[in-house]
């Protein structure tokens, strides 16, 4: 994935095909548009088993953005990891929209399904569902960029804000929110 990913024209598409993959590494999408693209929920099933090393993000897919970028299709299953980032980790240039993560399954989160960082976008039509362990998870972590975050005039219903729509929430727990964002 991560060699298509780099191949692919500004603006392409990767199509992920149906099928169950275990990701040992990170895959990274750096400074182009493109839609990565499974073939859809429970039919492209990636196990999120990428090594938890203190001081380093470990999430299976980080997307550094500074051009829109979007991820539908897959189920990204936790079941392996134990002390993962997220199973997607957004960042970029602070206040820019660049992302929609639709039509997924994020399945045996153990830390964030989701994590937004500093960037603005859409999360629509998932499922997100907690590690039956105990553990008790943020499926969706959305950080600001400090205080600037907090001086900015609230654009509500603009592109500069992050949107969560119509997912569901399968959390079961009476610790940590399900939501987080600050």
């Amino acid at each position: 994935v991560q060699t298509a990913i780099n191949a692919v024209q500004d603006g392409g598409t990767v199509l992920v095909p149906a099928g169950t993959c275990t990701w040992r590494n990170t895959v990274t999408v750096t400074g182009k548009s493109l839609t990565l693209e499974g073939a859809g929920v429970d039919q492209t099933i990636i196990i999120n088993n990428v090594t938890a090393i203190s001081g380093v993000n470990n999430s299976a897919l980080i997307l550094e953005a500074s051009k829109l970028v979007r991820v539908t299709g897959f189920t990204l299953d936790g079941t392996s990891t134990v002390d993962n980032y997220a199973d997607i980790y957004i960042s970029g240039t602070p206040g820019n929209p660049l992302f929609r993560v639709d039509h997924n399954k994020f399945t045996n989160v153990t830390e964030r399904g989701v994590s937004i960082d500093s960037v603005y976008g859409v999360i629509d039509h998932n499922i997100f569902i907690r590690k039956p362990d105990g553990s008790s998870p943020t499926l969706v972590s959305i950080t600001g960029d400090g205080d600037a975050s907090w001086i900015r005039p609230q654009d509500m219903g603009t592109e500069h804000a992050v949107y969560v729509e119509d997912n569901t929430f399968i959390h079961n727990i009476n610790a940590n929110g399900p939501f987080d964002a600050y």
